[in-house]
């Protein structure tokens, strides 16, 4: 049987295998999953009756094209296809869960399985591709998240305000000269009660949730968002202690909006808080390399919050993501620990990366990297 090599790793045959002929024959009378066979290239070489109602298409329209067909521009921008089947190649299973397109290109919201057929001698002959079309919880899920948000800022807007307003008239009185012992409580029960209420509104869900699991990734204008949150997100005299460097060639990221927000108000006040002189936010596009498992060509986009303030001692900076860990170095100052290991989760789940660079005395560096859309 004449063999050819396909992108996914390994030889595989040039056409339908009596491996996956077989497969399909047992596969073809489910109803309940959309599935289909592919060839190690990711050509369709099947199609059951689910697959025609969940995807739209009758076999004849899809059976010798790409699965690729399938996927979101913005999923293929990314190799999402050709990087599911080399999973899949390598450990024998993929999962994927995310936006997919039906006939004339609406989107639902799939949950699917690719796994490896192999033939007798254990060369790969191809692929089985098992969605499920779970848009109806998705958007569920997603209504619920929405709510939960709603009152989560609700609630804690108020506090918020409140511990700034109290904190500037300590300030005010300090410099004075005037003891304010009364409103110090008054401040560091504020503090407890905003632990208390960051501990149980922004705790994790359970696994398989929206929030656990569930970001929309999509191309977003990083160079809009940092502005807008660093407006948003801080009043003056902070918000005037941030200058923005934004590089024009490193504008637009694969990312949820809301979830860099968070992760962005979170960073530039804490650089903030533990600073007195400016912070800078600065943006800059960052090749990789193929060893990385990036296409030729393709590139992050770094974003970098830098103050001129204590900075973190250097046996805490490995630990310093870990739950309820502040470092050595910290006073009553109102931190609690929860801030960056939510940005530390934040970033994981829009497949990104954040690191610490810090000197004692004499500043700190987050460095934030997203995969470009551009």
């Amino acid at each position: 049987m004449p063999r050819s090599s396909g992108p996914a790793g390994g030889a595989g045959p040039a056409h339908e295998s009596w491996v996956l002929r077989d497969v399909h024959a047992l596969l073809a009378q489910i109803r309940d999953y959309a599935v289909i066979t592919l060839t190690v290239d990711g050509t369709v070489l099947s199609w059951n009756a689910a697959a025609e109602q969940v995807k739209g298409y009758r076999s004849s329209e899809v059976v010798g094209t790409s699965f690729t067909r399938f996927h979101t521009e913005t999923d293929q921008r990314a190799d999402l296809p050709a990087r599911l089947l080399r999973q899949a190649a390598e450990e024998g299973v993929a999962h994927s869960v995310g936006w997919r397109l039906r006939r004339g290109g609406t989107r639902f919201w799939a949950d699917v399985t690719i796994s490896a057929v192999r033939d007798a001698d254990g060369s790969l002959a191809g692929f089985v591709k098992v969605t499920r079309d779970v848009t109806d919880q998705h958007l569920a899920e997603l209504a619920r998240e929405q709510q939960h948000a709603a009152f989560t800022h609700d609630l804690r807007a108020p506090l918020t305000a409140a511990l700034g307003y109290v904190d500037l008239a300590l300030e005010e009185l300090d410099a004075a000269g005037v003891p304010a012992a009364m409103l110090e409580r008054a401040v560091r029960s504020l503090r407890r009660l905003d632990t208390m209420m960051e501990r149980q509104l922004g705790a994790p869900r359970s696994p398989g949730s929206a929030s656990a699991d569930v970001l929309e990734l999509e191309a977003i204008r990083i160079d809009q968002v940092v502005p807008a949150t660093v407006r948003a997100a801080l009043t003056a005299p902070a918000a005037d202690r941030v200058r923005l460097r934004l590089s024009t060639t490193a504008r637009t990221v694969l990312a949820d909006r809301q979830a860099m927000e968070r992760v962005l108000a979170n960073v530039v006040g804490n650089a903030l808080r533990y600073s007195d002189g400016e912070v800078v936010v600065a943006t800059e596009a960052v090749p990789t390399s193929t060893a990385d498992g990036a296409r030729p060509g393709t590139s992050l986009v770094r974003i970098t919050v830098t103050d001129s303030g204590r900075g973190i001692h250097p046996d805490d900076l490995e630990r310093i993501f870990e739950p309820g860990e502040r470092g050595r170095l910290a006073t009553a100052d109102g931190g609690h620990g929860l801030g960056l290991d939510s940005v530390r989760r934040l970033m994981a789940r829009q497949h990104g990366d954040v690191r610490i660079e810090s000197t004692l005395g004499e500043g700190t560096t987050v460095f934030l990297e997203l995969r470009s859309a551009g």
